[in-house]
């Protein structure tokens, strides 16, 4: 595991500020105060945590509604976890110490102080501090929704400001964590998602959604590019303009000759001009593509049969629906020999008669 190094200035606003000075600020004593010595002291030397009595500790504490207290145990655990380069344990501390922030001053409290900390940079670590987040953000513009899109935009994306972000501004910040965690999805590959604590297992057969990449496209797509909460009002009114066999590729299109009226350049499904829904199908056909070269079958069907539910939601002319039945009809003729093979041929049922 690589062990990060930052310099002391670099981390500490309260060391910067002691050694700063200048004519038109107050000088600052010749001595430091006690106080300030023993802070510069705590921050050069992160103290030894016993990191089981920690947690044990505040578990307790949590219990007994002590969240004040709860919170500053977690300080020296988030110091800890930073200067021996524990990625998994400082994911852990900052994202319990973002949920505790959250119960004692709020939601826009929480996310302004998870966003200033310095996350994990290895790859499972830095997932589950993306996912958390996106998850906060989504939840806050749910909580608010209708106050939310009231706003108008008044501050920019640099500056994290919940109270002011407009719908557009949160949107957008939680689709960059989404992306961020998917960008890192061949480091996720490995995972089962039984041993990522931060998801709640899912109820699906062993072999359908077992690795912590299934998990992570499934919600990014599930959570954010198809649900249309986030969409614009013209992407919801022009979804009918995309080329529905470019969304039922084995590796849609996503390039200005994509069918996506007015882009230019490279493009792809970080790229918040195309369409959410074709880069929702292109997501979920990298992770069939992937499940296909390794010979998971049933994992690389489900992968097809969210994207086929998820276009049969968005797509409701008849000529568009017996286009996606036919589709999925020559799929499954495919994949008798699948045990999943039964799940798609129920979807298949239910498309044909709804009733």
């Amino acid at each position: 595991m690589i062990t990060m190094r930052r310099s002391l200035l670099a981390v500490s606003p309260l060391v910067a500020f002691l050694l700063a000075g200048s004519s038109g600020c107050q000088r600052l004593d010749a001595e430091p105060s006690r106080e300030n010595l023993e802070a510069m002291s705590r921050l050069a030397h992160p103290p030894t945590v016993d990191r089981r009595s920690a947690w044990k500790e505040i578990d307790r504490l949590l219990e007994e509604a002590k969240l004040q207290e709860a919170s500053d145990r977690l300080v020296p655990l988030v110091a800890a976890a930073r200067a021996s380069g524990d990625d998994a344990e400082l994911a852990k501390a900052l994202v319990r110490q973002s949920q505790v922030t959250m119960a004692l001053g709020g939601m826009e409290t929480a996310v302004i102080k998870l966003k200033a900390e310095a996350w994990p940079k290895e790859s499972v670590a830095r997932a589950a501090v993306e996912l958390y987040y996106a998850h906060v953000l989504l939840d806050y513009f749910s909580s608010y929704d209708w106050e939310i899109r009231e706003r108008e935009r008044v501050i920019s994306d640099d500056t994290v400001d919940l109270k002011a972000w407009t719908a557009d501004q949160i949107a957008g910040e939680a689709e960059r964590s989404f992306l961020a965690a998917w960008d890192r999805r061949a480091g996720l590959a490995a995972v089962p998602v039984v041993d990522f604590p931060y998801l709640r297992k899912n109820d699906y057969p062993p072999g359908i959604r077992d690795s912590l990449r299934d998990a992570v496209t499934y919600l990014f797509v599930e959570r954010m590019l198809g649900d249309t909460r986030y969409w614009s009002a013209a992407e919801s009114n022009n979804v009918w303009q995309l080329d529905l066999t470019n969304l039922l590729a084995d590796t849609p299109d996503v390039s200005p000759t994509g069918g996506v009226p007015g882009i230019s350049g490279p493009s792809g499904p970080s790229d918040r001009r195309v369409h959410p829904l074709l880069r929702a199908a292109s997501v979920l056909a990298d992770l069939e593509r992937w499940h296909r070269t390794r010979k998971e079958a049933d994992a690389a069907l489900e992968a097809r049969l969210t994207r086929q539910r998820l276009l049969f939601a968005h797509r409701t002319s008849a000529a568009d629906r017996q286009q996606l039945i036919a589709s999925l009809r020559s799929r499954l003729d495919r994949e008798r020999a699948t045990p999943w093979w039964s799940e798609g041929m129920a979807e298949l049922a239910g498309e044909i008669d709804p009733g």
